[in-house]
């Protein structure tokens, strides 16, 4: 999902960058146990979001259309304001099939900071992002208080391994993970060496602006 116009509206800025995670993570938590959806791994960048997950019971549209209306509605509450929040040509989700394609989709999730030259390592990034160690650890999130009130006080979310890495044990699901983004960004940060543009950087991404807009148009998947 993409933000309409591109603005930050997601960013995690000083003043926003808990909050917007607290939002996120607990819409996604709670659609994902309402519709049985088991949640991979995650990146909430300024303007959009990348997600992976298993669609159990076949509810993925009632999924996606309930986390995205919750997270637009609370986002708008949290910053006072009205309106759409997505753009309305989202290019939906790419189903995947095979081994390689879970895999290379886990690390391009992983590795989006640096994907957008934001910062050189994903791990650097500020906002809302799973890791391959959060593998198997259950997440208890409250209720954010721009969130519907007659919702659950706090939901559990646990993150799992892709289907492809569901054959392994925990630590080595999260090795083969581990070396898969970095791997990606490795492969990313020898692109940027022959660009011009600099990484932003945590300072600067820390004092972005909801109302601003990247430069330059970027491609989102998911």
């Amino acid at each position: 999902m993409r933000c309409i116009d591109r603005t930050l509206r997601l960013t995690p800025n000083r003043s926003q960058a808990t909050d917007i995670a607290q939002i996120y993570t607990y819409c996604l938590a709670y659609a994902a146990s309402l519709f049985g959806v088991e949640v991979h791994s995650y990146a909430v960048m300024g303007n959009h979001i990348h997600e992976l997950y298993t669609d159990v019971e076949g509810a993925d549209p009632s999924f996606r259309q309930l986390k995205n209306s919750l997270i637009a509605r609370a986002v708008n509450k949290y910053q006072g304001k009205k309106g759409t929040l997505w753009m309305p040509s989202d290019r939906g989700v790419q189903v995947l099939l095979d081994g390689a394609s879970m895999l290379d989709s886990y690390a391009y999730v992983g590795a989006n900071p640096v994907k957008h030259r934001l910062v050189s390592q994903s791990d650097q990034w500020p906002g809302a992002r799973s890791r391959p160690d959060d593998l198997g650890k259950e997440f208890v999130i409250r209720r954010p208080p721009w969130v519907c009130a007659n919702l659950p006080k706090e939901v559990r979310l646990t993150l799992t391994g892709p289907p492809v890495v569901a054959h392994l044990g925990t630590k080595d699901a999260i090795r083969v993970l581990e070396e898969a983004v970095r791997a990606k960004e490795e492969a990313y940060r020898r692109v940027h060496q022959g660009e011009a543009a600099a990484y932003l950087g945590r300072r600067r991404i820390r004092r972005q602006r909801v109302s601003d807009q990247p430069k330059g148009e970027t491609s989102v998947e998911g």
